[in-house]
C-alpha cells in the first residue's frame, strides 16, 4: 500500500514442517513497529528449526542447546525504547547510532525456531500462533535495547511485552496472529 510508512520486513523461511502466511506476519509486525513509533525501519525474520538455532545458540552464546528466540540487533541504544512511553526512537539511540536521518533504523534480525515455540505453546496451553507473536514482541525489545538479566530490567520488558499484546490485539474480533502459522499434516504412508 502507498499509504503505508516506509518499513521494510523480510521474513525467510524453510521449515519444511510449517506453513506460513508471510502477509498477516508482515501486518502484525507492522503494527508493532508502529506501536514504537518507527517511521523507517528494516527488520528480518526467520524462521527455522531446531537445530539451526542450537547451532546459531552455540556459535553466538556459547549454549550448546536451542533456544526459542533469537535477537541480533544492530543499533545502540542510550535506553531501551518505550512503546507504552511513547518515546521516538530516534530519542533513545546513542548518538550516530541511527544512521543518516532519511534513512531507515536498521534494527537487526530476530531468529525463531518454530518446533521450539510449538513446544512452548504446548506446555503453557496457548497456540502456536500467539506464541510466535510472543517471541517477535521478545525478540523485537530486545532490538529496540530492553534486557531480562536483572530483575529490574525484566520487570519493565514484562510490561512493555503485555502492553504490545494487549495493544496489538485490542480493537478487532479475531487476534491478528490467527492463523499466521501451522503445523503441515503429515502425511502417513498408509494415505498414499
Amino acid at each position: 500500500m502507498e499509504d503505508d510508512p516506509p518499513l521494510d520486513i523480510s521474513i525467510i523461511h524453510h521449515h519444511a514442517l510449517f506453513s506460513l502466511k508471510k502477509p498477516k506476519i508482515v501486518s502484525m509486525v507492522r503494527s508493532l513497529l508502529t506501536r514504537l513509533r518507527f517511521e523507517r525501519a528494516e527488520l528480518c525474520i526467520s524462521l527455522v528449526d531446531r537445530e539451526e538455532i542450537r547451532a546459531l545458540n552455540k556459535s553466538f552464546r556459547h549454549k550448546d542447546s536451542p533456544t526459542d528466540v533469537l535477537s541480533f540487533p544492530q543499533l545502540s541504544w542510550q535506553r531501551p525504547l518505550s512503546a507504552r512511553e511513547g518515546s521516538k526512537p530516534e530519542a533513545c539511540l546513542v548518538e550516530g547510532g541511527g544512521g543518516e536521518e532519511m534513512a531507515p533504523l536498521v534494527l537487526g534480525d530476530l531468529v525463531i525456531a518454530l518446533e521450539v515455540a510449538e513446544e512452548n505453546a504446548l506446555a503453557i496451553g496457548q497456540s502456536l500462533e500467539r506464541e510466535l507473536c510472543f517471541l517477535i514482541i521478545h525478540g523485537l525489545l530486545h532490538l529496540c535495547g530492553h534486557d531480562h538479566r536483572e530483575p529490574a530490567e525484566e520487570a519493565v520488558m514484562l510490561a512493555e511485552q503485555e502492553y504490545l499484546l494487549t495493544a496489538l490485539s485490542a480493537g478487532g474480533d479475531a487476534a491478528p496472529w490467527q492463523d499466521c502459522v501451522q503445523r503441515k499434516r503429515q502425511v502417513n504412508k498408509n494415505e498414499r
